[in-house]
């Protein structure tokens, strides 16, 4: 059984959720340019541009308005890749058993 990757701060996962949703490169989605992070406010920011982004937020994901730690947030898309129980997966992201069931079944399956 595999172990789930821990890092030392929530920023580590922050910046992985970034990765995930907006690319290897966490690039602008205007001008694929580079975003600066500012964790602090938990957004990504081109300066160019003059808009912020946010993993959780962008184009209408089904992340909109997700209230949960990064690290949290991590754990319940870790646990739900590698296919573990719903009874498994709220117990090592330390969220209720409704918010971890209403998380992992909407999840879009891909289409292949």
């Amino acid at each position: 059984m595999s172990t789930i990757p821990k890092f030392a701060s929530n920023k580590k996962y922050w910046q992985i959720l970034n990765k995930l949703v907006f690319g290897d490169e966490v690039s602008c989605p205007r001008c694929h340019k580079g975003l600066h992070e500012n964790y602090c406010n938990k957004y990504l920011w081109r300066k160019l541009c003059r808009k912020k982004y946010r993993p959780t937020s962008y184009q209408a994901s089904w992340l909109y308005g997700m209230k949960l730690s990064p690290r949290q947030l991590f754990i319940l898309l870790y646990c739900w890749q590698t296919k573990r129980s719903t009874e498994t997966s709220y117990l090592l992201a330390g969220v209720s058993y409704t918010t971890c069931s209403a998380l992992v079944c909407p999840i879009p399956q891909a289409t292949a």
